[in-house]
């Protein structure tokens, strides 16, 4: 049965505790080879745009993003394909989003990363396959190129969760 979900839904049913661990699977998943996220698709129309972010697992879900730019405020819309085809859900709003940047941010303040000058994927130290951090004097920066579909992975374990 395809859900659709609405802001108000996200905040009632989508926990800092489950954002995270969506965040933490995307990335884990993106550095295994298991998400793959091509660059976002940019649309023109005239004076707004729509952009779309897709993001397939292994496991055969996939889905996309998208929103509009050229104004000031704009929903976004997530659509999640199960594995076997169908239509899991479509969340709606501004809510995911916001969840999914500060869940990423939230991996990265919380994982341990970095002991050394050279860069590693974020993923590859969540996964146990890179050294860590030494403390919590040391800085963790990251780039988010790649990580395009983390909303997909996120907007399904809520589906699956709700």
């Amino acid at each position: 049965m395809t859900r659709l979900l609405s802001d108000d839904d996200v905040r009632a049913r989508l926990t800092p505790e489950l954002a995270l661990e969506g965040a933490r699977r995307a990335l884990v998943e993106a550095h295994r080879g298991g998400l793959h996220a091509p660059p976002r698709v940019q649309a023109e129309l005239g004076e707004r745009s729509l952009v779309f972010t897709i993001g397939g697992l292994a496991d055969g879900a996939v889905g996309f993003r998208v929103y509009q730019t050229g104004i000031e405020e704009s929903d976004q819309a997530v659509l999640v394909w199960d594995p076997g085809g169908g239509l899991a859900g479509c969340i709606v709003g501004v809510e995911l989003g916001a969840a999914r940047t500060g869940a990423l941010g939230a991996a990265a303040y919380g994982a341990p990363f970095f002991t050394s000058r050279e860069l590693t994927h974020l993923g590859a130290a969540l996964a146990g396959d890179a050294a860590g951090r030494g403390g919590d004097a040391d800085i963790t920066l990251y780039a988010s190129t790649g990580l395009a579909g983390s909303e997909v992975v996120i907007a399904r374990r809520l589906l699956e969760a709700s």
